[in-house]
């Protein structure tokens, strides 16, 4: 199938599916003339990519989700390994969020007259 037909599958512009293919995460199965051909193949790779960046991987993370293991590596002990990984950091941008909230909440309440008076509590706060 073409690349027009590749993207309308997947839910994307032709463009994304090439640049895609540019940052080396699909590849035509051939090119005809100057038309890349793709099979069934690139629709469910596409599909896998499309995943993994909606729940958080980045394309780098992705990479090395389809190609930065040894090739007998199952796909259960790829996920894991990187879940692993986004899962801490998840855990610290939760930790994060928590303070700013906090922090924020605080704020809200300033009774401070001036910006100088708020810079004094924050630097004696503790």
């Amino acid at each position: 199938m073409e690349i027009g037909e590749v993207a309308r599958r997947v839910g994307l512009k032709p463009s994304a599916v090439r640049y895609y293919e540019e940052r080396g995460l699909i590849a035509p199965d051939q090119r005809i003339g100057n038309r890349r051909v793709y099979g069934e193949a690139a629709v469910e790779r596409l599909a896998l990519i499309l995943f993994a960046k909606k729940i958080g991987f980045t394309l780098d993370e992705i990479r090395t989700l389809l190609d930065g293991f040894p090739a007998d590596t199952r796909a259960g002990e790829r996920w894991s390994q990187l879940a692993s990984v986004k899962l801490a950091e998840l855990d610290a941008m939760s930790a994060r969020i928590e303070m700013m909230r906090k922090a924020l909440k605080g704020i809200s309440r300033c009774g401070c007259e001036d910006l100088n008076e708020c810079a004094h509590c924050i630097a004696h706060k503790d």
